[in-house]
């Protein structure tokens, strides 16, 4: 509850007309995946989340900023928000969560810098989705991608689980599948398989 938390009562409405979630339920604003992945840092002006390799430019981890942050959304020097549509949020300073808290959890792949060569499949049809596989050499499996209507923002949220058990694929191809859909959801050429 707003009150719990220790809410103003302006913060409390604030809160109440966007999609707004605690720090322990956010999700990055670029890749939509959460803290498992990597560090998560959150904007002191729109409460957003970002993975440090998400963040533009990518926010290398020796250099994590330590108390108030801005991201490139909010940042004065840029005219467009790329996350309009997520106004309204309360931001940190509002809130009564400690900064030490409030500046995410490690990851263990945080010093990658993302590969600009792996293409952002947030908003990818399940055609394109379906033609990336095609180019890959996965042809005979890419119906899978249909027949599940997996679209580009489906695919970031895919587990290994999902993979393996949920796409009635054979174990050799659905491994060789996960990795190339962890490329894609990290964008690094190597990432590491949870």
């Amino acid at each position: 509850h707003p009150s719990c938390l220790g809410y103003s009562e302006e913060l409390a409405v604030k809160s109440r007309h966007g999609p707004w979630t605690c720090m322990d339920c956010k999700h990055c604003a670029v890749c939509q995946m959460d803290h498992t992945i990597g560090t998560l840092i959150f904007c002191d002006e729109c409460d957003r989340a970002y993975h440090l390799t998400c963040h533009q430019p990518p926010i290398v981890k020796e250099k994590q900023p330590q108390g108030s942050w801005i991201c490139f959304a909010c940042a004065p020097q840029n005219n467009q928000n790329p996350y309009d549509s997520l106004s309204g949020l309360p931001t940190p300073r509002d809130s009564p969560v400690p900064d030490d808290e409030s500046r995410g959890s490690s990851g263990s792949w945080d010093n990658n810098i993302y590969d600009p060569d792996i293409p952002n499949v947030t908003h990818w049809t399940v055609e394109q989705i379906m033609e990336h596989f095609n180019g890959k050499g996965f042809t005979e499996f890419t119906q899978v991608f249909r027949d599940q209507d997996i679209d580009g923002t489906a695919l970031l949220m895919l587990t290994r689980a999902d993979v393996l058990t949920g796409l009635n694929l054979k174990l050799g191809p659905a491994l060789k599948i996960y990795k190339q859909i962890r490329i894609l959801q990290t964008r690094l050429p190597n990432p590491p398989l949870p």
